[in-house]
């Protein structure tokens, strides 16, 4: 009786190659970027360094969308959060990194002279009227100054122009808090919540300030309005 034996050249699972791409480069493999150089927060001096370096070719334009990344939930939670802001696509297509005006106020606000990053903004905003990130700013530093109809009419602007803009629905919706108008509030966050996947993180920050809100307005004696401080 003959015993057929396994080939050993064909024991254990066969691996297929990768194919390659234009350049030599597989198809699971992405460029390879030196970022060591830059801080790991989105700073405008990285805004500035990454947006010369896709005009000299040396980052891929569809990185924008890795660094677009927008934490924006400012009003109520302090100046720290407001500069965690990371640079939105717009900023980046728009050209605003590195403007003048644009740089000055960011420091502004970094000191918490919110009137004189007002003024910046309000001379930015002249030359970029369809650019919603200015008045996205413009909106948190009159908040923060208790300029609060200016604030609403600015947030409210940024919307006009970029309706999608799930960060300015939060703080927008923080401010109707803060005017005692919940259920306008509660319109945002069902807004932001048909325009993100899974309960984004700007969703679960507006809901969880809203709970808070109905919890500290259900121990007032009177059970009137708690504007949230």
């Amino acid at each position: 009786m003959l015993t057929v034996g396994r080939n050993p050249g064909l024991s254990g699972p066969r691996r297929r190659p990768q194919k390659k791409r234009s350049g030599g480069e597989t198809a699971r493999s992405l460029p390879n970027v030196d970022t060591s150089d830059l801080p790991r927060s989105n700073t405008p001096e990285r805004e500035m360094h990454f947006e010369t370096s896709v005009r000299n070719g040396i980052r891929s334009p569809w990185r924008l969308a890795l660094l677009a990344v927008v934490p924006a939930f400012l009003a109520l939670v302090g100046a720290s959060a407001a500069l965690a802001q990371a640079a939105t696509t717009a900023d980046i297509a728009g050209g605003i990194a590195a403007d003048k005006d644009y740089v000055a106020a960011v420091e502004r606000l970094r000191a918490e002279d919110y009137e004189a990053a007002a003024a910046l903004l309000e001379n930015l905003a002249a030359r970029e009227p369809t650019n919603a990130s200015v008045f996205n700013y413009l909106g948190y530093t009159y908040s923060k100054i208790g300029r609060n109809a200016e604030a609403l009419a600015h947030y409210q602007r940024a919307l006009f122009l970029d309706p999608r803009r799930r960060s300015t629905r939060a703080e927008l919706g923080e401010l109707y808090l803060i005017r005692g108008e919940i259920g306008k509030a509660e319109e945002q966050l069902a807004e932001i919540d048909r325009l993100c996947f899974f309960r984004c993180r700007e969703f679960r920050h507006l809901k969880a300030r809203i709970d808070d809100y109905k919890k500290l307005e259900a121990r007032l004696p009177d059970n009137g309005q708690a504007p949230i401080n």
